[in-house]
């Protein structure tokens, strides 16, 4: 490759397009659920409202978790010779839009939605909530991630992504093994089977 030539990665292999939409309300209809005087009722609208948010509050883990995985490759992958971040939406935006973006306020929302009906569930169903992963782990280190590269605010290139210290071990990767990963993350985030994202170390 010559050295005019610059080697070109998404910003996004496309994970958002399996992002899930939840309701705007939905942390009121938990409230409302957890109020209601009729135990049966009571107890019967948290599992209708648990069985209505297992998938989606999963699929926004695996989605965050997804998004850090990707960072921690691209930049590793790319350490010795950046290559060019295209498709940033961020970069779009006008100065005054960049100074109130904050990546990071829907997944403190869907985290205190987890933890509201988790709590609930705990209380009036006697037992844990049915979500087979850690939600809080992932989406607070998706948190951290946005955080500390300013919400990629003006994200051009890989030698300007950060990692948080829990992805760290990406530094001993191989470049075949890098390799291997992106390639994984990329066909993931086509086909939607994002649980094969815990199958990624």
């Amino acid at each position: 490759m010559s050295k005019k030539e610059t080697k070109k990665v998404p910003f996004d292999p496309g994970f958002s397009n399996h992002y899930p939409q939840i309701e705007d309300d939905i942390i009121l209809q938990v409230d409302y659920a957890s109020k209601l005087k009729a135990v049966n009722q009571r107890k019967f609208q948290l599992q209708m409202l648990e069985n209505k948010l297992l998938t989606p509050l999963k699929k926004i883990a695996l989605i965050n978790y997804a998004c850090v995985l990707y960072g921690s490759t691209i930049a590793n992958k790319y350490k010795d010779i950046p290559a060019e971040v295209i498709d940033n939406p961020m970069l779009k935006m006008s100065e005054v839009e960049k100074e109130s973006l904050d990546l990071s306020i829907e997944a403190k929302s869907i985290i205190e939605l987890y933890q509201k009906l988790s709590k609930n569930i705990t209380f009036n169903l006697k037992r844990k909530i049915k979500l087979s992963l850690d939600l809080e782990k992932f989406t607070s280190l998706y948190i951290e991630f946005v955080t500390i590269n300013d919400h990629f605010k003006n994200l051009t290139s890989t030698n300007q992504i950060k990692l948080p210290q829990e992805m760290n071990y990406f530094n001993d990767f191989s470049s075949t093994k890098l390799e291997e990963i992106e390639e994984r993350l990329t066909e993931i985030a086509k086909n939607g089977n994002l649980d094969e994202l815990l199958n990624i170390s």
